[in-house]
């Protein structure tokens, strides 16, 4: 028996849908990656093909829309994959307290990415607003993990009952 196409569909439709938003929310407060709590839920989903499609198209909209040079957002969305499969050697992949740990250390990887490119490039960066957008990033990627990992789980009982 064939299997059906109908969930993958829904699937790519989901995470499109989730895109839009994204840029819209990354439009509304700048600074601030909304692609990020996309890329450590399609983690935790363990589902490699999903999360290298996802980072690819993240990266790419990251790339194009910047004014740093090419590969910070590589660099960026690497980081996040590390973080996350080396933590969860120690810790749940879904907890709460984990991902929150995750963004600290992506909010000070952000600092220090965004220092080491502008650098190369010559780039004057403000320390203060650069500081409080990571502390704004730290905050906010817990927040809307949470938001999205519900929302995942209930269209995933969805999908599956179909």
């Amino acid at each position: 028996m064939r299997k059906s196409k109908r969930p993958v569909f829904k699937n790519i439709f989901w995470w499109l849908g989730y895109t839009i938003v994204a840029i819209w929310m990354q439009y509304a407060i700048a600074g601030v990656d909304f692609f990020m709590p996309a890329v450590i839920c399609s983690m935790q989903e363990e589902n490699p093909r999903q999360t290298f499609w996802l980072i690819t198209m993240f990266a790419l909209i990251q790339e194009g829309t910047g004014a740093i040079a090419f590969g910070s957002s590589t660099l960026w969305y690497c980081s996040a994959l590390v973080l996350m499969y080396y933590g969860r050697w120690l810790f749940d992949a879904n907890n709460f307290f984990f991902i929150v740990l995750v963004s600290c250390a992506l909010g000070v990887w952000n600092v220090g990415l965004t220092l080491l490119m502008a650098n190369l490039q010559s780039f004057q960066v403000n320390l203060q607003l650069l500081v409080a957008d990571s502390c704004l990033l730290a905050g906010l990627i817990p927040l809307v993990w949470f938001i999205l990992y519900s929302l995942r789980q209930g269209f995933l009982r969805n999908v599956n009952a179909t």
